[in-house]
């Protein structure tokens, strides 16, 4: 009886073991779906990037190659895979800013994360989610180290994709973007620095959105979605570019806010499918 009662108990030890590994597996290739209250826990941090090669936020950003991509632990089981469905396609496809993304449902939907491949990873949660760029002036700064809270949506100084919060998923064109901004509000403070925001979208497979020639999917004024079941829209030419709408508000975490320094780098078109490294001739150092 004894030997039986001790077979049972290391059975139950050994599945125990088994289920929490698989447990463990799970949560690191899967998308977080914890409290969203957690996103806007801490504020964001302050960089001040140097006019120098060395630092990362200064110059043009390359793209990895798709095997650096792929043996990066920072991407999602699923998103390695995608890459590897890539390399079957003509060389102009390898490692864009974002993936054109399969629809699903009546609507035509995409998930906002089989769409964008870079990803952030909260140190104190370890939540996933997906990267984002908001390119800015310095005079915003003051708004923008509050967190999340203080996100406009119903101001939008381009309003091509309709009211709502705009991201970019290349650092390079929110970089171009500060730099236009920049030109714009120097005049009137020349103390002013180019910023950006680096946003992240909580890595959650309910975060859909559209891509819609004509139509705007939010209020003109407001910046609430039409369709509650819709986050985003996703403009139909240039991929890399998305207008966030007020319901995404709490899935989203401001994880940095970079000034950026004299004449840091950046190009004028950074678009989806445009092989990494070919339009380094637009390439220039913004003049501001």
């Amino acid at each position: 009886m004894f030997f039986k009662t001790n077979i049972l108990y290391k059975y139950l030890i050994l599945l125990g073991c088994f289920l929490g590994a698989s447990q463990l597996y799970a949560k690191l290739d899967s998308p977080s779906y914890s409290d969203p209250s957690l996103n806007k826990s801490s504020p964001p941090e302050i960089i001040l990037a140097g006019a120098t090669a060395a630092d990362p936020w200064f110059g043009y950003v390359t793209r990895p190659t798709t095997e650096e991509a792929e043996n990066n632990p920072v991407y999602s089981k699923d998103i390695r895979a995608r890459n590897q469905q890539y390399k079957k396609l003509p060389p102009n496809y390898y490692v864009p800013w974002t993936y054109i993304g399969p629809e699903e449902g009546q609507k035509k939907l995409q998930v906002l994360r089989d769409t964008v491949p870079d990803r952030l990873i909260d140190s104190k949660t370890g939540k996933r989610y997906v990267a984002l760029y908001h390119g800015t002036t310095s005079d915003a700064l003051e708004i923008f180290r509050q967190g999340v809270k203080e996100i406009r949506f119903d101001v939008a100084t381009n309003k091509v994709l309709g009211m709502g919060f705009y991201l970019s998923a290349s650092l390079n064109e929110a970089k171009f973007y500060a730099c236009l901004r920049l030109g714009q509000r120097k005049t009137r403070n020349p103390s002013l620095k180019a910023m950006v925001a680096v946003f992240g979208v909580e890595e959650n497979n309910f975060i859909k959105g559209k891509y819609s020639p004509k139509l705007h999917l939010s209020d003109n004024h407001t910046g609430d979605p039409i369709d509650a079941e819709i986050y985003y829209k996703r403009n139909a030419n240039l991929y890399n570019q998305f207008n966030f709408f007020t319901n995404a508000h709490p899935y989203l975490k401001l994880f940095s806010l970079v000034i950026l320094p004299h004449r840091f780098e950046t190009v004028e078109n950074d678009f989806d499918g445009v092989a990494a490294g070919t339009n380094l001739t637009s390439k220039f150092a913004c003049p501001h």
